[in-house]
């Protein structure tokens, strides 16, 4: 049975979320990273554990493109969900409404024949990055004639690599993935 990631409530993280009630959160570094400290029972969490929700809640809401541009205000994620509810979407219609500086976070903006061999490992119950933007790079790449392989993992969602027993479930899938690495060095 796969694990389900919980929704992240935006009154967890407050401080967190933009516009920064409280300023613009403290950035840490070289903090060890504990799964554990994500519901320890107390109701109050970390920073550490709050970045991590943060992240969660961001992809849940369809807000993380907003983060990473930093463009808010007007959300560039609505802009980019407006174009998605067109019939006939392109690449260049996201190229149009995303400025010429963000361009380079977006891969499958940047795609071209120099591309390196890709291979891309991908549960497809993922309820928080689609199977479908796996299929769309996969297909982008093979496009421009660049080595590209996708392995789906039936029923798996996100994270499912970090599980406990993912070494024994996947061991197949992550051989494959080594030797793809191995065949390309």
């Amino acid at each position: 049975m796969d694990q389900k990631i919980p929704h992240t409530d935006a009154s967890v993280i407050p401080d967190m979320i933009f516009p920064y009630p409280n300023g613009i959160p403290k950035v840490e570094t070289d903090v060890p990273v504990n799964l554990g400290l994500l519901n320890s029972g107390s109701g109050k969490s970390s920073t550490i554990s709050q970045r991590m929700m943060l992240s969660t809640f961001l992809f849940q809401e369809g807000k993380n493109v907003d983060y990473y541009t930093g463009l808010h205000d007007p959300s560039i994620g609505d802009a980019m969900r407006a174009i998605l509810a067109k019939e006939n979407a392109t690449l260049e219609d996201f190229r149009e409404v995303l400025p010429k500086d963000k361009h380079s976070l977006f891969p499958l903006l940047c795609i071209d024949s120099k591309w390196p061999p890709t291979i891309i490992l991908h549960g497809t119950s993922d309820d928080v990055v689609k199977i479908e933007s796996s299929v769309n790079i996969r297909d982008a790449l093979e496009k421009v004639g660049v080595k590209v392989e996708l392995i789906e993992i039936q029923g798996r969602n996100h994270g499912f690599d970090v599980f406990p027993g993912a070494e024994e479930n996947y061991k197949g899938e992550f051989d494959r993935v080594k030797d793809f690495i191995l065949s390309h060095l």
